[in-house]
């Protein structure tokens, strides 16, 4: 309760605001470290020791606790309106880890199925490791590969010459440079239909906190926020992207321009061939590249994490246009208004103005009773209780003076009554 009325009290200049955020997300970095530590156990005992089953501990804390702390944060991020306090009780916190596991399952699941064609890239290639593949074999696969993509794409380039009238043939060899050309295309698409899921799904964790604070089915919001939206999102992803930018350029400065330090594309080749051989590869360059790596991965990678955060719950919850009407009360079961919507008071409902009441014409009244005409009812509005011909008749024979001193029952409710003629 002390956290909560902290949190009431105070509002966080936009500067601690960052700081406590990027604070959290190096713990959050640490605790995926310590999450990952169990795959050690693969390395440190020898094969086929039972130590080994000790690594399954990793997927376990991967599902079970890291993916419910990930919609922990998106609950501490998402602030209601003129609020701004991150509260690591909150951001820590397991409360409601049904619906957190749930949902997160949810998200990996969506996610998993954009990253079908990258794992099973991966589970080919470890077939071929755990079956003890030569490799030789996978080189001359790999050369041949090349030489038939080579060929696939001449004869297609040739097709199209001859359609326009150039006989000219284009004729090209093929081989192991194609092959790897080739692999590297293919693990490229699916590394960007894989983020192509990641984009899409990036959302949802901010959504869901914002339909738990307003009482709302998630599912069902997040379908409603993201519907014809996905260029929008897509140009937000770019936007985020672009945080990555001097980490990038980091790297490219230190490892792959020509005044870098390091030859990555050379040593990487040259570890490659090493694996192919079956030899011990020579992992020196490995470890001289650890330092820069981790300089700039806590200069210019960590510090941009919160802005790349923000810019994802601010096109979830804040985007112009998409606020969801709350209910009569402005907010649902207690629940804090979110940062979508702006406070609103509830005008209290007013019954419509009741329409003038019917005036009845006194000569064709006489004249339709002398007549005798069978009785006839006259539509009016319903919830309206029936009048008396004789009444009605004879409060439209009364004189000017007499109304003032005895008003008309139509009058009294302020309702037009149907009435029957005779």
């Amino acid at each position: 309760m002390a956290t909560n009325k902290a949190e009431t009290l105070i509002k966080q200049n936009p500067l601690e605001f960052y700081l406590r955020t990027l604070l959290y997300m190096m713990m959050s970095l640490v605790i995926r470290a310590v999450a990952f530590l169990p795959l050690l156990a693969l390395l440190l005992f020898p094969r086929g020791s039972p130590w080994h089953y000790g690594a399954l501990l990793c997927p376990a804390l991967l599902l079970f606790f890291l993916l419910p702390l990930r919609f922990s944060f998106a609950d501490a991020l998402v602030q209601p309106a003129g609020r701004r306090f991150f509260d690591f009780q909150k951001a820590l916190s397991f409360r409601r880890y049904g619906e957190k596991l749930g949902e997160s399952m949810l998200h990996t699941l969506s996610v998993f199925k954009w990253g079908i064609p990258l794992a099973g890239v991966v589970g080919y290639s470890l077939y071929l490791v755990i079956r003890g593949t030569d490799g030789f074999t996978i080189w001359n696969s790999i050369e041949d590969l090349g030489r038939a993509a080579t060929q696939s794409w001449c004869r297609v380039v040739n097709f199209f010459r001859n359609l326009f009238g150039n006989h000219v043939t284009l004729a090209l060899e093929g081989g192991l440079q194609q092959g790897f050309i080739l692999l590297l295309v293919v693990l490229g698409l699916c590394l960007l239909l894989l983020y192509w899921g990641v984009m899409r799904n990036s959302a949802s964790r901010y959504i869901w906190a914002y339909a738990s604070h307003t009482g709302l089915k998630p599912r069902g919001e997040i379908r409603r926020r993201l519907r014809n939206l996905r260029i929008k999102q897509l140009l937000c992803a770019v936007v985020n992207l672009a945080a990555w930018t001097p980490f990038l350029y980091y790297l490219y400065r230190t490892y792959v321009s020509a005044q870098a330090n390091f030859k990555i594309i050379q040593d990487v080749t040259t570890l490659g061939v090493y694996l192919i051989a079956g030899a011990a590869p020579d992992l020196s360059f490995v470890n001289a590249m650890i330092g820069p790596l981790l300089l700039g991965f806590c200069t210019l990678y960590i510090p941009f994490l919160p802005l790349r955060r923000y810019m994802t719950a601010y096109f979830a919850v804040k985007r112009p246009g998409g606020e969801h009407a709350l209910p009569a009360n402005g907010r649902s079961s207690g629940a804090p208004l979110p940062v979508s919507q702006e406070p609103m008071d509830a005008e209290p409902l007013s019954a419509p103005a009741p329409p003038p009441p019917a005036v009845l014409d006194e000569a064709q009244l006489t004249e339709d009773s002398c007549a005798g005409k069978s009785e006839e009812t006259v539509p009016v509005p319903p919830n309206v209780e029936p009048v008396h011909p004789a009444e009605l008749y004879a409060d439209s024979s009364l004189t000017e003076e007499s109304r003032q001193h005895k008003p008309r029952s139509s009058q009294q409710g302020g309702d037009s009554r149907s009435f029957t003629m005779e």
